[in-house]
């Protein structure tokens, strides 16, 4: 649910592999209130997360229920509550005639109702499309794998200043991990496994199986898909195989994370999501 109808337009229009159920504008919330609006959407049971894009609270009492009764129903919701800046708060009073309010104040209130806040519209899709896989994440430990050490030096970089965080592996861990590469591999968590056993589709399972065995509360592969009218991807697929064997040997969470939009096809994301995990 957004305030602005060209937000909503621009979010039927993304090629992320997002599966919207509904998608509603409340507009300056003259009659109906955007909290009134969430309360009947998230009864249908073909809504599993929530998204909604806030200029201002239409009620603190109907958040206060909204939110409520999310979590009777394990239906998580974002927030992009817009308002930082002052130029920002300006517009909203233009664009429908609310009054965005103190930031801070509206980022305490969301944090009180158990709402997650997000900066980006980018950001909001994706993390609706992590909660429509997975839920609510039990925790904050995070794994990840790739086969280049620059990809594995900006996923560790990711999560700094984040609750979220990429453990460091136990002696214990780190030697089943070793065992299934090579002397040249220097296993850490983000790991960079290298190539020494790209397209080895056994090796690639016995890697990613020890490394997803460590009980992260999400394991991420990192996979940029090429372009078809320049290669074959052929090999990618081996990989992604060995990454869904290693989940479900596990029973663990996983999402592949490419470093560019573009690098995962939305033409995949539905078979993605259908292997239960998170493009």
């Amino acid at each position: 649910i957004t305030q602005s109808s060209n937000i909503a337009i621009n979010m039927t229009m993304q090629k992320r592999g997002l599966p919207i159920a509904f998608l509603m504008t409340a507009g300056n919330q003259a009659q109906t209130g955007l909290s009134e609006m969430a309360l009947g959407l998230i009864e249908d049971e073909r809504v599993t997360s929530l998204g909604l894009h806030i200029e201002a609270f239409d009620s603190v009492a109907g958040f206060e229920r909204l939110a409520a009764r999310a979590r009777e129903l394990k239906k998580p919701i974002i927030a992009m509550k817009v308002g930082r800046s002052e130029q920002a708060r300006q517009a909203t009073v233009s664009h429908t005639a609310s009054l965005a309010g103190s930031d801070a104040a509206s980022g305490a209130f969301l944090k009180r109702l158990g709402i997650a806040r997000v900066d980006s519209i980018p950001a909001f899709i994706e993390a609706l499309k992590l909660l429509h896989i997975t839920g609510p994440l039990p925790g904050y430990r995070l794994s990840s794998m790739s086969c280049s050490g620059g990809e594995a030096s900006v996923m560790a970089d990711s999560a700094e200043g984040r609750w979220v965080h990429f453990p460091t592996l136990t002696a214990e861990h780190r030697a089943h991990v070793k065992s299934t590469l090579g002397p040249l591999v220097a296993v850490a968590n983000p790991l960079d496994y290298h190539t020494f056993i790209w397209n080895n589709e056994p090796a690639m399972t016995a890697t990613f199986t020890a490394m997803v065995s460590g009980g992260f509360d999400l394991n991420m592969l990192v996979l940029d898909f090429p372009r078809p009218d320049r290669c074959s991807d052929t090999d990618w697929w081996a990989t992604l195989r060995a990454f869904e064997a290693a989940l479900k040997t596990n029973r663990a969470q996983g999402a592949i994370v490419s470093s560019l939009p573009e690098n995962l096809p939305e033409e995949y994301t539905a078979g993605l999501m259908a292997r239960g995990m998170v493009p």
